[in-house]
């Protein structure tokens, strides 16, 4: 799944356009542990990971009543919606839940990387995790997607790996 989805979103950059893809999901059991909205899709783990968004729509427990949930990658958080099933399948927002989780977007990383100039791996990873409060994991997933959009570059020197926004911010970088 992961290189048609890359292809997908290559074309979906080339021509400035939106791609929607309906999948189904799993129903959750109690033992199961995952929040995030795309990883509850059942399939390929690239159904989480390639895309911008991921929405994901929930039965609850009340009748009637439906939860759209958001995932985005690079926009700041949307809140979950509590909504209401009507007749002739009319959707009817109820209410919102309020996100707690933090975002960061590569747009965050920029400006971080922008601000200091050329930043190792580990310094740029300890900076988002004490601004944003979040995992090593996810601050390392987060500065891999900046690069990957190319909102970052990265250069080695040395047993190094630099990021930085502007070929000059390199300068005071040497080899030890």
């Amino acid at each position: 799944m992961a290189p048609l989805l890359t292809d997908l979103k290559t074309i979906v950059s080339a021509f400035n356009i939106a791609c929607v893809l309906i999948h189904h999901q799993g129903k959750r059991s109690e033992k199961s542990n995952g929040s995030q909205p795309g990883h509850k899709h059942r399939g390929s783990s690239a159904l989480a990971d390639v895309p911008d968004a991921s929405w994901s729509l929930e039965k609850t427990k009340e009748k009637d009543l439906l939860k759209l949930s958001f995932e985005m990658r690079n926009h700041e958080p949307l809140d979950t919606l509590k909504i209401k099933r009507g007749e002739n399948m009319t959707l009817e927002v109820i209410e919102e839940y309020v996100v707690e989780s933090k975002v960061v977007t590569s747009d965050d990383i920029f400006q971080i990387v922008e601000n200091i100039g050329a930043v190792t791996s580990g310094e740029l990873v300890n900076l988002i995790i004490e601004k944003f409060s979040i995992k090593e994991r996810k601050a390392r997933d987060e500065i891999k997607n900046a690069f990957g959009l190319g909102k970052i570059n990265k250069k080695n020197i040395g047993k190094n790996s630099f990021y930085y926004t502007r070929e000059e911010q390199l300068q005071g970088c040497m080899t030890v």
